[in-house]
């Protein structure tokens, strides 16, 4: 889990990042905005249950994906703000295949250093 001040609030999003931009990719789907003035990027992951059913599965892939992005924070724009909603249930997709998958996605953002 990330750190608070690296977690997006409900009003941040519901304020920025309704009408923000949208990165489809195989496993997620990266809503991302830039904010100027932030001092650190912002991070959050979602898992609706449309996507998993039970609770237990969502936590998990909600751990999963705030792993997989926290390595990547350090190389984000500082300006960014980035919503990382699942639209796969797939809980045994190693961790390393998640990360760069998340990495090109932010790279074809334009968020990514």
């Amino acid at each position: 889990m990330l750190k608070k001040h690296s977690r997006l609030t409900k009003e941040t999003i519901e304020k920025h990042l309704l009408r923000g931009r949208r990165i489809k990719t195989s496993r997620f789907l990266v809503l991302y905005s830039v904010i100027p003035g932030n001092k650190l990027p912002q991070v959050s992951v979602t898992v609706s249950k449309k996507t998993a059913k039970l609770a237990v599965t969502r936590n998990k892939l909600r751990r999963r994906g705030y792993a997989a992005a926290a390595p990547l924070l350090s190389g984000l724009s500082p300006a960014s703000i980035i919503l990382l909603s699942y639209l796969s249930p797939d809980i045994k997709t190693p961790l390393g295949e998640l990360r760069e998958e998340l990495k090109q996605a932010f790279i074809q953002a334009k968020i990514y250093k």
